[in-house]
């Protein structure tokens, strides 16, 4: 069975935008879409401010956030500091070419209208999940993968003594 997972752009703007240990950016309040192939380019994101004055924006290129599928929160890798250095744009600068590949560079991103790029991977699970293509899956198959067990996971078996530190004779010599 297939699953379609739609979400309205509503629930997408004003999502709250973090790092990976959950410290607040921000919040998006646009997003902009490629009329040519209908997908989302950037998003705008919000900072600073009180209560909508002062607020300074900046636009971020869609692959540079992971969106939650639950709370359509974002999160983003970089240093606060580095977003705040990032080329001044807005929502008028989207017919610039030069402005937006600026942007696109700046956040590591490559440019979604350049052509011929293959960002193929060569992890064969996340090949195999890729033909669910939905982005609730994304990660989840390190999880949740029946053939995945904790030894091949991962090296904690092999570098920590279980044996000693539940009290019993190591079985590491």
């Amino acid at each position: 069975m297939n699953i379609i997972n739609l979400t309205p752009s509503s629930k997408m703007i004003s999502g709250k935008v973090t790092d990976k240990l959950g410290e607040p950016y921000g919040h998006i309040t646009d997003l902009l879409v490629d009329p040519a192939n209908g997908k989302i380019a950037m998003a705008v994101l919000s900072y600073g401010g009180v209560l909508g004055m002062g607020n300074t924006s900046r636009l971020i290129p869609w692959e540079a956030l992971q969106m939650n599928p639950n709370t359509f929160d974002f999160q983003i890798s970089i240093d606060k500091k580095i977003l705040e250095d990032a080329p001044a744009a807005d929502a008028s600068d989207v017919t610039d070419y030069k402005k937006l590949t600026d942007i696109f560079q700046y956040y590591g991103v490559p440019a979604y209208w350049e052509k011929n790029l293959n960002f193929d991977t060569t992890d064969a699970v996340y090949k195999e999940a890729k033909v669910n293509d939905h982005q609730q899956y994304e990660g989840s198959s390190q999880i949740s993968d029946p053939r995945r067990t904790p030894e091949s996971n991962n090296r904690f078996v092999e570098d920590v003594d279980t044996d000693k530190l539940e009290g019993r004779p190591s079985s590491q010599s």
